[in-house]
């Protein structure tokens, strides 16, 4: 609980970068005067207003608000106001240390701490992957694929037509598709991927939008083989269906193929022998890897301890950067720049000492920085710092107690 006029903090430490940091404030205020009957009445109710707030440094985020006069429009942060439910989120939070703040505004009803509950998560960042198929077919037949049709119809590229049921792109993609047009004859299709080497990845996703049409005990079906294409098993089958609205698919081949050099797929239509099935469109293929992912505890920890301390001002015109470095660090990458965030245009190389001298400083100006720490296993990104230079020069005291320009 707050009380009347005090502020509870709390610190947070990120130690991976770019982590996804939430803080959710949320109380039982006190019951407020009830407005005049209205339509949709904007008066506010809250009693007493706590406020959250997450800072580092020079820099402080603040909660989501939204527009009572524009409901429907998408939340911005600012002063909450009205609300007894606070959330401030920050998406890609640095490896740097923040302050979690609830306080007040005027004074607590009554004079009694107000209880609150506080939650603060902080989650790992989403997993980059890399793609080895983004496909959507604008090009036609990509190169490297292939078709094998044993019977009926072949997979082959359309190009849309506005509006037919049959033959427009229905998947939920545009432009070119990809289509099985069977029309309930006796088909046995495949379209396949060039062989892929996925020796180095550890995980692999399927995604691609599909629309079918089906009659009976058709099977629409994607088959992964590890051995360029000698061997196939189905990693998914749909054996009968009749869905007529645009589909996202969402495959984890991660146990199938990952760690695999002679990677193939493929998309199967087979009638199953009898003269059934309507149609099949697929679009937008991707095939997202993953990893490998660096060994626990292998890549260096975060620098620490700046000086000048982020957020300071009144910085010396010649004052040099230091920071602790991060354990199982051998070397140091050196950002340093006047915007935010920093760019490889502030990068100021790779060196193995804790300290840097920028030169120079120009006067009233507010300078970045960071330390990315870095070992054979990689690199870890650091906190961005700041602070700000004099704006001037302060008048030099002399012993005698006289200031320049006075006798003595």
């Amino acid at each position: 609980l707050v009380a009347n006029g005090d502020v509870d903090t709390y610190p947070v430490d990120v130690t991976v970068p770019d982590t996804v940091v939430t803080a959710t404030l949320v109380w039982a205020d006190p019951p407020g005067t009830p407005p005049v009957p209205a339509l949709d009445p904007t008066d506010s109710m809250l009693v007493n207003d706590l406020d959250l707030r997450v800072a580092r440094g020079g820099n402080t985020w603040l909660p989501w608000v939204l527009n009572p006069a524009d409901p429907s429009a998408p939340a911005t942060s600012g002063d909450n106001l009205r609300d007894n439910v606070e959330q401030v989120r920050i998406s890609g939070a640095d490896t740097c240390s923040y302050s979690v703040s609830v306080q007040h505004k005027g004074d607590l009803q009554g004079g009694s701490a107000q209880p609150y509950s506080l939650i603060i998560s902080v989650d790992a960042p989403p997993v980059a992957g890399s793609l080895l198929i983004d496909e959507d077919f604008a090009g036609g037949l990509p190169a490297g694929w292939g078709v094998d049709t044993v019977e009926g119809a072949a997979w082959t590229i359309k190009t849309p037509v506005p509006d037919d049921w049959r033959l427009d792109n229905n998947t939920g993609g545009d432009g070119l598709f990809a289509m099985v047009d069977s029309g309930t004859a006796q088909t046995l299709t495949t379209l396949r991927t060039p062989v892929l080497d996925l020796s180095d990845y550890d995980a692999a996703v399927l995604r691609f939008k599909s629309y079918f049409f089906f009659d009976f005990f058709e099977i629409i079906a994607v088959d992964a083989s590890t051995d360029g294409g000698s061997n196939w098993s189905a990693a998914w089958e749909n054996p009968i269906g009749n869905n007529h609205t645009p589909s996202q698919l969402v495959l984890d081949l991660s146990a199938a193929l990952a760690g695999q050099a002679n990677v193939m797929l493929r998309f199967r239509f087979d009638s199953d022998g009898e003269p059934q099935g309507n149609l099949w469109q697929i679009d937008d293929i991707e095939l997202e890897v993953f990893g490998p992912m660096p060994t626990p505890g292998a890549l260096p920890g975060p620098a620490t301890a700046p000086s000048p301390g982020d957020g300071a001002t009144g910085v010396a015109w010649n004052a040099s950067l230091t920071w602790t470095g991060g354990a199982q660090a051998d070397s140091h990458d050196v950002y340093f720049g006047t915007t935010a965030p920093l760019g490889p245009v502030d990068f100021q190389g790779n060196q193995p000492g804790t300290s840097f001298d920028p030169g120079a400083l120009a006067p009233g100006t507010t300078y970045y920085w960071r330390a990315d720490q870095v070992n054979a296993e990689g690199s870890l990104k650091g906190c961005t710092w700041m602070f700000t230079t004099l704006s001037e020069l302060p008048e030099v005291i002399h012993a005698s107690g006289f200031e320049d320009g006075e006798g003595g």
